[in-house]
């Protein structure tokens, strides 16, 4: 008998030849020609271990099926060295993306990367439409589970969950627009106090005078500037909440003048785009034990240099009852 039907999203690649099962066919799977199927949990020790490992016999099968990844031995190190044309993520991860904030704002990152490595991503193990709206958000390419149709041996007909499929996709549009207008209105104070604090710099006003208007508004950590090439110009300007609050482990790490912050996304983009706010997903900072988000901002400076204002956010006060959903893409 067959798993759950594997549906496939609306953006996903059309063609893609798709070789998806439960654990119980991978028998079947695995002898047929031109598909190569692989538990997550058969352990691998050498790529050639493995059907379509590489090589020439990697190119005597159409497919490899990476299943239950993210549990026992199916991890990324399997990734780059199988190099499978299908990862399914294992049930467990599926299930705690509902229930576990970090969980959650991980799983759009570890799509992503599996993606990036050449592969379609099947988040399996569906049961209930909140699974689907986060694999949905997540942008995973194909969906499945008995949320969408239950064990058969008979595949369903191709359009059988268009109707289902238009109800996902309209609830996760909903959803989301009113994540980001709730977002958007968390975000206003910070962005109106940001723009008066970059007219004050690009005036020549002293660094710490101008970003006091910042520093007093609630989620607001820490202030500092960055110069065209990457390198911090002065010391950071806290909060005075945060002065107390500081991670003695990271002492010996905190920014001062001259840190290079070239390689941070915040930073580039900042650089590439003048004139427009912008804002990372939630991360540790070296500078605080809570996680942060940082706003970036490129001017040109009154000696016409150009320079990049940054604030860090306290993520949790930011994010309120979205801190499940991380940040997204800023839009002012």
């Amino acid at each position: 008998m067959q798993g759950p039907a594997c549906s496939e999203l609306p953006t996903a690649r059309q063609h893609a030849q798709l070789a998806v099962s439960q654990r119980r066919s991978a028998g079947r799977l695995g002898r047929s020609p031109g598909r190569a199927f692989l538990p997550g949990d058969a352990p691998v020790e050498r790529i050639s271990d493995a059907p379509g490992g590489g090589g020439a016999d990697r190119d005597a099968f159409r497919g490899l099926v990476i299943d239950d990844f993210g549990a026992g031995y199916s991890n990324f190190d399997r990734i780059w060295r199988l190099r499978p044309d299908i990862v399914k993520i294992d049930r467990e991860m599926t299930r705690r993306v509902t229930i576990e904030p970090l969980a959650r704002r991980m799983f759009t990152g570890i799509i992503s990367v599996l993606r990036e490595a050449g592969a379609l991503v099947c988040v399996e193990g569906i049961e209930t439409e909140a699974e689907a709206l986060c694999a949905i958000d997540a942008n995973a390419d194909l969906l499945q589970g008995d949320y969408f149709a239950p064990g058969s041996a008979v595949l369903p007909a191709e359009n059988a969950r268009s109707d289902m499929f238009a109800r996902l996709i309209a609830g996760h549009r909903a959803g989301f627009a009113e994540f980001q207008k709730r977002q958007h209105s968390r975000l206003v104070p910070y962005l109106a106090v940001l723009k008066n604090a970059v007219q004050d710099l690009s005036f020549g006003a002293k660094f710490q005078p101008a970003v006091q208007g910042l520093l007093k508004l609630p989620g607001a950590r820490r202030c500092y500037l960055i110069g065209s090439d990457g390198l911090q110009i002065g010391a950071n300007v806290d909060a005075e909440r945060d002065v107390y609050s500081k991670d003695p482990r990271f002492a010996v790490m905190q920014p001062t003048e001259g840190t290079d912050w070239q390689t941070r996304p915040y930073f580039r983009r900042a650089i590439e785009t003048p004139g427009n706010v912008q804002i990372t997903r939630p991360y540790l900072s070296v500078t605080g034990p809570k996680l942060c988000v940082t706003l970036s901002f490129a001017f040109e400076a009154s000696d016409g240099s150009q320079q990049v204002l940054c604030v860090d956010l306290d993520f949790a006060e930011l994010a309120g009852k979205d801190v499940a959903y991380g940040v997204s893409s800023l839009h002012t």
